[in-house]
């Protein structure tokens, strides 16, 4: 049975720091959340985002159109 948590999803537009894309990510995992999504992401995300969402690495994987 789905959660009604996975009919949230968190929004980030254009965001222009690693490391509040990282932090998002753990936030996001840590209150039973799932879905970032990432609104015209940079193109190469730094190893800042995976340092700050440490253990929510999952949060992290980027589907591009």
């Amino acid at each position: 049975m789905k959660s009604w948590k996975d009919n949230v999803h968190f929004i980030l537009v254009e965001p222009k720091e690693a490391g509040n894309i990282g932090a998002s990510a753990r936030a996001i995992k840590n209150m039973g959340f799932k879905n970032l999504c990432l609104v015209n992401p940079p193109a190469v995300i730094a190893n800042e985002a995976t340092w700050f969402a440490h253990g929510a690495d999952d949060r992290l994987i980027l589907r591009r159109p």
